[in-house]
C-alpha cells in the first residue's frame, strides 16, 4: 500500500499538459481507411508477405556479392540468374521461381559445406560455414514459402503482392 491509501490527508492531482505532435495528423476518412486496411488482411498473409520480404533482402544481398564475385570468375553469372530469379520469384509470388532458387541455396549450402572439409584456414572455414548457415536458413525460408504458396488462392497471392509492393508504410497519412 501506498502513502495515500494509508493517509486521508494526501490528495492525488493530475495535471492535462498539452503535447504539441511533431507530424502533423489529419484525420479526415481517406486516411482513417488508409489506417484499417492492414485488418483486412488474415494473419498467414501478412505472415507470407514478411517471408517473401526476407527473401527479397537475402537474394537482393546474394545478387550483389554474386555480381562482385563475377568480376573473379565468370561462373558466377549463373549465381547472379538464379539470385534475381529467387527476387523475382519472391516479390511476384511465383513458386516454380522460387523453387529453381530453393535448389540453387541448398547446392550453394552443400558445396560450401564441401569446401569447408578440404580447407585448413580458421578464417575461410568459419566464413564459409556462417555463408552455408545463411544459405540453409533462406532455402529453409523459401521451401516454406512455397508450401504455402500452393495452398493459396489467386486472390490471397494478390494481396501478398501488394503487401510486397508497399516499401515503407507512410506516417503522414496517418
Amino acid at each position: 500500500m501506498t502513502e495515500s491509501d494509508n493517509n486521508p490527508e494526501v490528495i492525488q492531482t493530475a495535471v492535462a499538459i498539452e503535447v504539441q505532435s511533431p507530424i502533423p495528423i489529419n484525420c479526415s476518412t481517406n486516411n482513417l481507411e488508409n489506417i484499417f486496411e492492414i485488418t483486412l488482411y488474415d494473419q498467414h498473409i501478412i505472415l507470407n508477405s514478411k517471408r517473401c520480404r526476407v527473401i527479397i533482402g537475402f537474394s537482393c544481398i546474394d545478387c550483389l556479392v554474386n555480381i562482385l564475385y563475377f568480376f573473379y570468375n565468370s561462373f558466377f553469372a549463373l549465381a547472379i540468374f538464379c539470385s534475381f530469379y529467387g527476387l523475382y520469384g519472391a516479390k511476384k509470388c511465383h513458386t516454380c521461381s522460387l523453387k529453381i532458387y530453393f535448389g540453387y541455396n541448398s547446392i550453394s549450402a552443400i558445396s560450401k559445406f564441401g569446401i569447408i572439409l578440404f580447407n585448413k584456414k580458421y578464417t575461410f572455414i568459419i566464413l564459409t560455414l556462417i555463408s552455408a548457415i545463411i544459405d540453409l536458413y533462406v532455402a529453409r525460408l523459401t521451401y516454406v514459402l512455397i508450401y504455402h504458396l500452393s495452398n493459396l488462392t489467386v486472390e490471397q497471392r494478390m494481396q501478398i503482392k501488394t503487401l510486397n509492393s508497399r516499401l515503407c508504410v507512410n506516417i503522414n497519412n496517418i
